[in-house]
């Protein structure tokens, strides 16, 4: 259906973003979601990608970036 490099450039990333976005709305923890985000994509990444510990770190940045917006999104909301 995809290819694997669409799924890591396109995909993987939207959806990191967009559960991290939920799970902050949800939880209200950052550092949580983040350590959730790095030790399944740490786990991923050895499991299944066969790859090493780069690329583990965008997509928790990416995940960073879903938590603040998140967050912004609490403090205006309430």
């Amino acid at each position: 259906m995809f290819e694997p490099l669409v799924m890591l450039v396109v995909v993987y990333p939207i959806l990191v973003f967009i559960i991290s976005l939920i799970a902050q709305l949800i939880i209200k923890k950052k550092a949580i979601i983040l350590y959730i985000c790095f030790a399944g994509w740490f786990i991923i990444s050895w499991t299944i990608f066969k790859s090493g510990f780069l690329i583990v770190l965008p997509y928790t940045f990416i995940s960073l970036i879903g938590t603040l917006i998140g967050d912004l999104i609490i403090k205006f909301k309430g």
